[in-house]
């Protein structure tokens, strides 16, 4: 199998739900992997998370946004008796979040949001008070509502457990505003302890990107290993493939599957509709 075979293959099937297809597809990564490069060679095998090691439901990311921004304006009137219009707590959001991204300080050219940032800003565009005290709360309802929107990528366990015992050392690497903390709750309330998941780096501790190359300049630099001596796994073309080269390090595209970027299209769609049935400025959300 060639490596446009595989990625059609990979994107093209339900494997995410069936396991023998995932028993299936493993195998076909692995005998990809060994065709590419040398597996002998590789040490440790990087991952991204999102959409790669996790699989994220049909949900657009504009109406994820919403749905959490809808749990922390009941968590804020049950805790703080603070009674707030979702939309207006929504377009909050999702100003901070621009902000927080344009507005910080850059790193070697590069700017990325953190999420503690992120919600006081929020907070204190809506003018709460004592918002420092809300923060930590608001962070667990995210991480809690994340997964219920996040699964296993059984083609991923299925081919951990096919390496199992060639002792590779597993990282993952990820452009996010979440912390490491943060994404190593979601992947243990998610995957088997077995899999021994050894280190973590994410964008928002590091302050730099794998989209710009430089996240996996930090993460190996720390780890002190050779990139040629990685394999990085990941659904992003560019910063999951493109920049891994580019850096020196291995790298297979694992596109996400047709059906859920297909479906996710129409949410957005739908959602759009909605935001526009109830009279919100959607250029908030651009």
């Amino acid at each position: 199998m060639n490596i446009g075979d595989f990625e059609r293959a990979v994107s093209s099937t339900n494997y995410w739900v069936d396991e023998q297809l995932a028993d299936n597809y493993a195998s076909y990564l692995l005998d990809y992997i060994e065709t590419c490069y040398d597996f002998s060679s590789i040490d440790t095998v990087s991952v991204d998370v999102f959409d790669t090691l996790l699989l994220r439901n049909d949900v657009h990311e504009f109406e994820r946004y919403y749905q959490i921004t809808n749990e922390f304006v009941i968590f804020l009137h049950q805790e703080r008796d603070i009674v707030l219009d979702v939309w207006d707590l929504y377009a909050a959001r999702l100003m901070a979040f621009r902000i927080g991204y344009r507005c910080c300080k850059q790193k070697l050219g590069v700017r990325e949001g953190v999420i503690d940032e992120i919600l006081l800003l929020m907070l204190k565009i809506m003018k709460i008070s004592q918002p420092e005290s809300l923060v930590k709360s608001l962070i667990e309802i995210e991480l809690n509502y994340e997964l219920t929107t996040l699964g296993i990528n059984q083609l991923l366990n299925k081919f951990f457990q096919l390496v199992k015992d060639k002792e590779k050392k597993l990282i993952f690497i990820s452009d996010i505003y979440l912390s490491k903390r943060h994404i190593q709750k979601l992947i243990d309330a998610n995957y088997l302890p077995f899999h021994n998941i050894q280190n973590g780096y994410s964008s928002a501790d590091c302050a730099v990107t794998k989209s710009s190359g430089l996240l996996y300049v930090h993460s190996l630099a720390d780890l002190e290993i050779a990139h040629s001596s990685v394999l990085h796994l990941g659904d992003n073309l560019v910063s999951d493939v493109t920049m891994a080269k580019k850096h020196g390090l291995n790298a297979i595209h694992l596109p996400v599957p047709m059906v859920i970027q297909e479906n996710r299209k129409a949410n957005k769609e739908n959602f759009l509709q909605y935001l526009e049935n109830n009279n919100f400025d959607s250029s908030f959300i651009w």
